[in-house]
């Protein structure tokens, strides 16, 4: 699910959420930034960091029976806007 925040002149904040009823075993969400240089991950609940290595940010539930929702708090700047 995806949902817009605060907009401003020039950015905006941004929330997704993955897993709504749980997510697999195994899950991982992938990051990338390279279509949106100005965007910045500010927080990830329900995750920890497997891998970062720019543009790209690994993340997977920290529940390992699946049973966890993975949300990130995003915030965009510069031209783009959420998509």
């Amino acid at each position: 699910m995806y949902k817009t925040g605060r907009r401003w002149t020039g950015g905006f904040e941004a929330f997704v959420t993955v897993g709504n009823a749980g997510v697999a075993p195994g899950f991982a969400v992938q990051v990338d930034y390279r279509s949106e240089p100005g965007l910045q991950m500010l927080q990830a609940d329900g995750a920890e960091l497997i891998s970062y290595v720019a543009p790209f940010l690994l993340l997977r539930p920290t529940l390992t029976d699946g049973k966890g929702v993975i949300t990130l708090r995003l915030r965009g700047s510069g031209g783009g806007s959420p998509q």
